[in-house]
């Protein structure tokens, strides 16, 4: 059933994890400006962007889970358990939910009470978020498909291969689908039978999705780009050059296009001309989608922080921490701001007139160890970085020249330990000495110095 007593809502939410805090309250240490006004904590982290309906939130965690909870106090109404986890973000079409996961399905379940209605089963993971209209689901899948199903029973109506993986979401507008791929190609659909309409390649990855307005399609690639096409025949009308990788996806409002980047930068773009009118550094990944809303921008980093910028701007008007990455992508609406992180913490901020009061953050010490240490050169790297954040070992000689680099991969455990030869790496044999084993964050390094003796 609809949860509408609020009484009733509280006590649930006290029974399922939910914290609920007071406007003027705080949770835990005392801390200067404003708290969330609840938090839901969940198995394992987020980064399914929530979306609501009828007041109640859908969103789906690592987990493996889909949750629906109340908006207002964030108390529990039910869970759906998946084989895998869920990075998908639900879509509320009716009273139904459809979301992906990495079990290789998509689900549909009853939006009231979470009972599966049905699957469908595609050929690898589901991340990408599915859009349903006039009685169809559409998604893409990490096989290469491109999927359109009936959003009654889940049979299979269409499918169009792509030439590599799919990690962009579908977005649909007047009868046609856009969808990038990771064969470098942003693709333009029938909608009613899934004919190729156009294909326009780029330099890189598409995993950003597109956001169409204005006979425009515009979007991030890996190629380092934003890209803009024509909607119309997928012809090239500017494209705007940033540091680094960009899956992160487009958000348009009042002619501007606003979009983050793996360079840890926020970029506001014309979006006629795609001239840069600001940009606001972070201090990590940008991977979420920005949310404008009311003059300011909403944007999670890896560095653990969701900013509120000015919108004409770009200044920083205030942060908020939490205990790991952000790559859900927030949700505005009535006044409060509903995001995922990595902590596993689904929050609920309020989002007034001056912004998110900033947090006091304590700085995280980056710890790495080596045993044995003298040693005769296969050992134990243990390190923990206090948060999920990019990492890499480097190796150095006592002059600071490098010698090796060994990347521990975009989403790596705060803590780990690995097993390793540091006497050789590849065919270089390195000789007996000392030498300097650093661990690289977007924050702060550690460093260790070590001894070879064989």
């Amino acid at each position: 059933m609809w949860l509408t007593d609020a009484v009733r809502v509280d006590a649930l939410a006290m029974a399922a994890g939910a914290v609920i805090l007071s406007a003027t309250g705080t949770a835990g240490a005392e801390q200067s400006g404003m708290q969330p006004i609840w938090t839901y904590q969940t198995g394992d982290a987020i980064t399914s962007s929530p979306r609501s309906a009828e007041g109640l939130l859908y969103f789906g965690s690592w987990d493996n889970k889909v949750y629906c909870i109340d908006a207002a106090m964030g108390g529990f109404v039910w869970e759906f358990t998946a084989i895998k986890w869920v990075h998908s973000s639900p879509c509320i079409a009716g009273n139904r939910v459809y979301v992906g996961s990495y079990d290789h399905f998509l689900y549909c379940l009853d939006a009231q009470t979470g009972a599966l209605q049905w699957s469908f089963q595609t050929g690898t993971w589901v991340n990408t978020s599915p859009v349903v209209a006039d009685g169809r689901v559409y998604f893409g899948s990490r096989d290469a498909g491109v999927y359109c199903l009936d959003a009654e029973n889940g049979s299979l109506i269409w499918s169009y291969m792509t030439g590599a993986a799919i990690f962009s979401s579908p977005f649909l507008l007047d009868g046609r689908l856009y969808i990038g791929s990771n064969d470098d190609r942003m693709y333009c659909l029938q909608a009613s039978d899934g004919t190729l309409l156009w294909s326009q390649p780029t330099g890189g990855d598409i995993q950003s999705s597109p956001e169409v307005a204005g006979g425009r399609v515009i979007f991030g690639s890996n190629d380092h780009m934003v890209h803009c096409l024509d909607a119309d025949t997928g012809a090239p009308v500017w494209t705007f050059p940033t540091g680094d990788w960009i899956d992160s996806s487009p958000s348009l409002s009042g002619g501007r296009v606003y979009i983050g980047g793996y360079d840890s930068f926020v970029y506001c773009l014309d979006e006629a001309t795609g001239a840069m009118l600001w940009s606001q550094p972070t201090g990590g990944w940008v991977r979420s989608t920005p949310a404008v809303s009311g003059g300011k921008v909403y944007v999670g980093s890896y560095d653990g922080k969701l900013y509120c910028m000015d919108a004409n701007t770009g200044a920083v008007l205030s942060s908020f921490s939490t205990g790991a990455f952000v790559r859900s992508s927030p949700l505005v609406q009535d006044g409060r701001v509903y995001f995922g992180s990595g902590d596993g913490i689904l929050y609920c901020l309020g989002a007034d007139s001056t912004g998110i009061q900033e947090e006091p953050e304590p700085e995280e010490a980056v710890s790495l160890d080596l045993f044995p240490n003298p040693m005769s050169g296969r050992c134990t790297v243990i390190w923990d970085t206090g948060r999920f954040a990019p990492c890499s070992l480097q190796l150095f000689d006592l002059s600071g020249r490098r010698l090796a680099s060994i990347p521990l991969g975009r989403d790596p455990q705060p803590t780990g330990s690995l097993e390793m030869d540091l006497s050789a790496f590849g065919h270089a044999r390195i000789p007996d000495g000392t030498y300097i084993c650093r661990m690289e964050t977007p924050t702060s390094p550690a460093e260790e110095t070590f001894v070879l003796l064989r």
